[in-house]
């Protein structure tokens, strides 16, 4: 080797020479090396997940606006706000639709394991502010004590979560409930549960007896063709505040302690203007 480098670069190469004098301590600095770059793909690993598991459930709902709690960092993480944010927001002629999201982590057992699932409470009789995919099979969730479940949800066998169909429902209890999942969807499990699971809000105040249905975790808006968010929240009076680690911006009604956060593909881009735009 000290042959080639010196041919190479038409020198005598003192810095490999005093590299690979000792050649233990020269393989426990390349070892030494190694490991710190392979602590780096790690964190750029984790980093990569918990992005993805984060923003993950917002990909379930359809909306134009979204309002939030100011210390909402996630979609799973915040307080409450008032159904009457709702309600002025319909005030606005642009503002054609709203729902209230309610969402917690139900405790399910099967078998030996203990799984949580981030449980959404919502209205069955609006699938248009649910992803398509899970849209399709929502008016089940009509009846009382039905679920759709997450068939990727940690702890839930491949097989078992396969058969669930209406035809072969699953039953299982939870909160002190029988609940039983007609259908299934893909969700996958995450930081802050080991899946998702749906059901009707009434079907979730029946489970979360301390929750009120006049304060949802969130609120979905949706406009009517055409109309521009940044006029509607304009007309508001929402600002723009900065963006949270769930990648959503947020903008914040003015003398309130909720946040309205523009989802989809227009999103708040003017945090010092006074509007979503």
């Amino acid at each position: 080797m000290s042959r080639l480098l010196q041919w190479i670069f038409g020198r005598l190469p003192i810095g490999w020479l005093q590299l690979t004098h000792k050649r233990g301590r020269f393989m426990a600095a390349l070892s030494g090396v190694a490991f710190a770059n392979v602590l780096v793909f790690v964190q750029l690993g984790i980093m990569n997940s918990m992005a993805t598991a984060t923003l993950r459930p917002y990909a379930f709902f359809n909306a134009d606006i979204m309002i939030s709690a100011a210390d909402a960092n996630a979609l799973a993480v915040g307080g409450n706000v008032a159904r009457q944010w709702m309600l002025q927001a319909f005030a606005d002629p642009d503002v054609i639709a709203g729902t209230g999201v309610f969402i917690a982590n139900a405790p399910l057992k099967r078998g030996d394991t203990d799984i949580s699932l981030t449980t959404f409470g919502i209205d069955p009789a609006q699938p248009d502010f649910i992803a398509p995919q899970i849209a399709d099979d929502i008016a089940v969730l009509q009846v009382r004590d039905v679920a759709i479940l997450d068939r990727l949800a940690r702890g839930i066998p491949k097989d078992e979560a396969a058969a669930i169909r209406p035809q072969t429902p699953l039953s299982f209890e939870t909160q002190g409930r029988t609940l039983t999942a007609l259908t299934t969807f893909a969700g996958g499990g995450g930081f802050g549960g080991d899946g998702y699971m749906f059901v009707s809000d009434q079907t979730f105040l029946s489970l979360f007896a301390s929750r009120s249905s006049t304060a949802p975790d969130h609120i979905l808006l949706r406009l009517r063709p055409g109309a521009d968010v940044a006029v509607v929240c304009g007309a508001r009076a929402w600002t723009c505040g900065p963006v949270g680690p769930s990648g959503l911006p947020a903008c914040k009604p003015v003398g309130g302690a909720e946040t309205a956060c523009c989802s989809g593909p227009r999103a708040c881009r003017k945090p010092c203007h006074g509007a979503c735009g």
